[in-house]
């Protein structure tokens, strides 16, 4: 009877905790962020991995208040010392990495960006996936490993997040497949339509002008790669069981 009685007080007592959460995300997408931010201070502090998440992410972004870097990264910090809620976890994580790979509020440590980039982009999250995709492209000098190695992963962690509907990562992969001459161009105007789809503007505008200069041949290439993109769905990776850990060493 006693064990029942537990049991009950705790599911009663998280409802409330819920409640309050998605009042505050309502607000939040409202863009009413003193309420949000009201409203979830008080999860936060009571050890809501979810809250202590969006109150980094109010004071990272300025929103409805000056930007303020240490609160978020303390915030991301503790949101990133839990592996219950895993999604949480993994943007978290991915927040800090982004954090220190810009110098937001710390020093710009590369190591440090790709090590957080890589535990979340382990844990299934496809913006860790394109942001470390990105990384190891752009600073292949920097590390120790070998630049075909560097290469080899870079491309990998593209694909993941292209395969999982990044935009971004579609954006790089359809230039990529436009510029080689082996790959069927149809496959990289298909990404570049999806990257477009999905608000990347940058594939927009490059598909403007691709298009205001096509040969007839060209233009029924592009055609083909409206059709494939029609087709296409994303392969989204699911929350794994077990969250890939965070190395100490890791932390900014």
């Amino acid at each position: 009877m006693r064990v029942f009685m537990v049991i009950l007080f705790v599911l009663f007592a998280t409802v409330p905790a819920r409640a309050d959460f998605e009042t505050g995300m309502a607000a939040y997408e409202a863009e009413d962020y003193e309420t949000a931010y009201e409203t979830w201070l008080p999860l936060a502090e009571a050890g809501d991995p979810r809250a202590q998440y969006w109150i980094a992410d109010i004071h990272r972004f300025g929103l409805g208040q000056p930007v303020f870097y240490q609160a978020a990264l303390d915030w991301y910090r503790k949101a990133a010392r839990q592996t219950e809620d895993v999604d949480t976890y993994r943007r978290a994580v991915y927040a800090l990495g982004y954090m220190v790979n810009n110098a937001q509020g710390v020093t710009r440590d590369i190591d440090k960006a790709a090590c957080l980039y890589e535990i979340s982009a382990k844990n299934n999250y496809d913006s860790a996936q394109w942001a470390l995709c990105l990384l190891l492209a752009k600073n292949s000098s920097y590390f120790w490993k070998s630049n075909f190695w560097l290469r080899w992963e870079a491309n990998n962690w593209c694909h993941r997040a292209a395969d999982q509907g990044n935009e971004l990562a579609l954006g790089f992969m359809g230039e990529l497949h436009l510029e080689v001459s082996a790959t069927p161009n149809e496959k990289g105007y298909m990404k570049m339509i999806l990257a477009a789809k999905l608000g990347d503007q940058i594939a927009a505008r490059k598909l403007h002008e691709m298009k205001a200069s096509m040969s007839d041949e060209e233009m029924m290439l592009y055609r083909k790669g409206e059709k494939m993109a029609d087709a296409w769905r994303a392969k989204v990776e699911p929350l794994p069981a077990k969250p890939y850990p965070m190395d100490e060493d890791c932390w900014p």
